[in-house]
């Protein structure tokens, strides 16, 4: 449900500031974030790689200023965090290009069932 929450604001953000987004989604009220931005980046002919590393990058950012708002780490500690894993996430982006779908799944039945359960708290510090 958040995913999909997540991507119609990307697509809406896309719109305003790009124009139409694919057709295929302008009618689609539920469309998962990784979806919205992977036709966004096809119409807008950004390159595979370049949307893997951006698109890793946001992720990281985004657990990262978690982690900072939380107290966790600070500022410092925290851009110190992304460089470090930079290297990781660059090669984890080019395994990705050449990857098949049986080579990049995995089993997680207790980290869904943490997420599941997060996303019907009535509380909570941030969407995930």
């Amino acid at each position: 449900d958040e995913t999909c929450i997540q991507g119609r604001a990307f697509l809406e953000a896309y719109t305003s500031a790009w124009g139409e987004p694919d057709p295929a989604l302008s009618d689609v009220d539920a469309v998962a974030l990784p979806i919205a931005v992977a036709r966004a980046t096809r119409q807008s002919e950004i390159s595979l790689p370049a949307t893997l590393n951006a698109y890793a990058i946001a992720m990281l950012s985004n657990l990262v200023s978690a982690a900072i708002r939380l107290g966790a780490i600070g500022q410092f500690d925290g851009q110190r965090t992304l460089a470090a894993l930079m290297p990781i996430t660059r090669e984890l982006c080019r395994h990705a290009r050449v990857a098949t779908r049986d080579s990049i799944g995995s089993v997680t039945f207790m980290a869904d069932l943490a997420s599941l359960q997060h996303e019907t708290q009535t509380t909570r510090l941030f969407r995930s």
